[in-house]
This record gives structure tokens, C-alpha cells and sequence, in this order.
């Protein structure tokens, strides 16, 4: 069964990609940037759905991105921004920093579905 961490601060939106996933894949979830440090230290993912606005100016999601790969555990694990940006240049700015997927909230089921079996059949190395 595939590692998931979800990274999302909001508890709402947490529980909507928790219920998205339900009894198809084992995950964990982290409320904050620093929480999903922890959790990457101490375990290996297949994937990181990355919520980019965290709270905390200093460790949004892009740096968390930034931060892990940089470790040794998790250094190929890859990565679908899942935000509320939106505008326009926003899914490139995220794609470039190393983010496989960009998709926003709300998001739609069937679309994370297939974008993470596609990201899932077919990892980085």
C-alpha cells in the first residue's frame, strides 16, 4: 500500500483529502510545515500532497518541498501542490520549484486520483 503525508494546515480541507484517499492508501497528516519535517525525517513516502500556504511565512510549502529534498530518506519523493493560488503563472512558478503536479482547491476526486496514480505508476528516481 502507498505512503501518503498530507501536508494541510486547515482540518477541513485535511478531512476531504483524507475521505479522498480513504482505505486505498496509508497516510499520515501534518497541520504544519514543521510537523511535515518531522514526519519526513522519520519516514519514507511515495507521495507528498503539499498544501503551499501553511501559516507560517517562513515554512510554507515550497520550502518544505525544498527542505526534504534535501534528505536522504526522501530526496526523490514527489510532490502535488494542492492550493488555493490560482492566478495566473502560479502552477508554472510551483512546477518549477519541483512540484510534479499543481491542482486547485477545491479539488476535484477523480482528478487527484489520477494524477497520483499516474505520479505513483511511474516515480522519480
Amino acid at each position: 500500500m502507498h505512503q501518503i503525508l498530507i501536508v494541510e494546515d486547515d482540518r477541513i480541507n485535511s478531512l476531504v483529502l483524507q475521505r479522498f484517499l480513504d482505505s486505498d492508501y496509508s497516510f499520515d497528516v501534518a497541520y504544519s510545515g514543521h510537523q511535515a519535517l518531522e514526519y519526513l525525517e522519520r519516514k519514507k513516502y511515495d507521495l507528498v500532497l503539499m498544501d503551499i500556504n501553511l501559516g507560517d511565512p517562513s515554512l510554507d510549502g515550497v520550502e518544505v518541498l525544498r527542505r526534504y529534498q534535501k534528505t536522504a530518506k526522501n530526496q526523490n519523493t514527489p510532490s502535488i501542490a494542492v492550493t488555493a493560488y490560482a492566478m495566473m503563472g502560479d502552477r508554472e512558478k510551483l512546477l518549477a520549484h519541483g512540484f510534479l503536479e499543481y491542482l486547485t482547491k477545491p479539488v476535484d476526486r477523480e482528478v487527484l486520483r489520477q494524477n497520483m496514480e499516474r505520479i505513483l505508476s511511474n516515480p522519480p528516481h
